[in-house]
Order: structure tokens, then sequence, then C-alpha cells
């Protein structure tokens, strides 16, 4: 007799419920502040789901570079959070057998 391994492929309802505090105007928030430093300009970020500041790897000859940058990147990440919501409710709607 030969060993047979059996596994059970089906998978399990999943119910996912997000819910968002509508009186939170900061919920996923995320700010810049340009500052002037030694090499030029340089910028800190500040995310509501990130526990501290961090500085963007370059530093910009000008402040409008600086805040060009900063902006890009702000709606980058943003999307990407938005993007993770988006895949969290796809998978639930594929899942939901109702």
């Amino acid at each position: 007799m030969s060993n047979v391994i059996y596994h059970d492929f089906t998978q399990p309802e999943m119910h996912i419920e997000v819910t968002l505090e509508e009186d939170d105007p900061n919920f996923f928030n995320m700010n810049y502040e340009v500052k002037p430093c030694l090499f030029g300009w340089e910028v800190v970020v500040t995310a509501d789901w990130r526990s501290e500041p961090y500085h963007l790897p370059e530093f910009f000859l000008s402040e409008i570079a600086a805040e060009a940058t900063a902006e890009a990147h702000r709606i980058e990440e943003l999307s990407k959070v938005e993007k993770l919501f988006d895949d969290i409710i796809i998978e639930t709607w594929d899942n939901d057998d109702g």
C-alpha cells in the first residue's frame, strides 16, 4: 500500500469588517515638511500609520523641487494604502458565497 496524503482544499468562509471613523479627519493622513539644511533642502514625512517620521533619502537644491518630490511621494504612498484596502475588499467579495 502506498502513502496517500489527503488535503481539504475548500477555503473557509472569510468575513472582514472594516470600520472607518468618519469623525477622525486624520485617518490615513500623510504630511510632509520641507526644511532648509546644510545640503540645500530636505523633506520630513509624517504618516499616521508609521511609528515615527522619516526623511526622504535625497537633498534638493530648491524648495520647489523638494515640495514637488514630497507631494509625488505622498500621492504614491497613499495610493499604496488605498490599493491594499481595495485588494482586501476584492478578496472578500471573491470569497463571499452569498
